[in-house]
């Protein structure tokens, strides 16, 4: 499911891997700022990273027992965001494989999330809302007791 494709739009696209290892379908993949990671995440429940450069699977972590619908990396690629169907935003160390920390949308059903380079991170829902939210200090965040909590909108759906 990796395609490259070459800066000149009159060039082909060509499929570099194809990545195995789901259980179930995937449904959704976003690639670190860097080019080096894939992401993927499946109906088995599963966020799979996978090396670019060989084609392998780094690591599979579990974002059970519900399905992880949408990933997107972070801004510096620290931190994987996946939208699920209860409505939690959960966020996970590449690191670590670890879910590090979840934010409440408040909804149910995120079929997409996205993160901006100024520390928000969106997530759209089922029933035609909008959420965004303000991360910050989140190093701070994961490594310390106490820390701010994540700002949060919401936008209904006839804005």
């Amino acid at each position: 499911f990796v395609l490259t494709c070459p800066c000149r739009c009159d060039e082909k696209l060509e499929l570099q891997w194809s990545l195995e290892g789901h259980q179930l379908g995937v449904v959704s993949v976003d690639i670190s700022h860097n080019g080096a990671i894939a992401a993927s995440s499946s109906l088995d429940a599963h966020i799979r990273l996978w090396d670019l450069e060989s084609g392998k699977q780094i690591k599979s972590m579990d974002a059970g027992p519900v399905d992880a619908w949408s990933v997107a990396f972070s801004p510096d690629s620290k931190y994987i965001a996946t939208g699920s169907h209860h409505g939690k935003v959960n966020i996970f160390g590449v690191e670590s494989g670890k879910k590090e920390h979840s934010l409440d949308t408040r909804g149910k059903f995120i079929l997409s999330i996205a993160y901006v380079r100024n520390h928000k991170s969106s997530s759209g829902r089922l029933h035609g809302a909008l959420s965004v939210f303000t991360i910050t200090h989140l190093d701070l965040c994961f490594s310390k007791k106490r820390c701010p909590r994540p700002s949060y909108r919401s936008y209904p759906s006839y804005i």
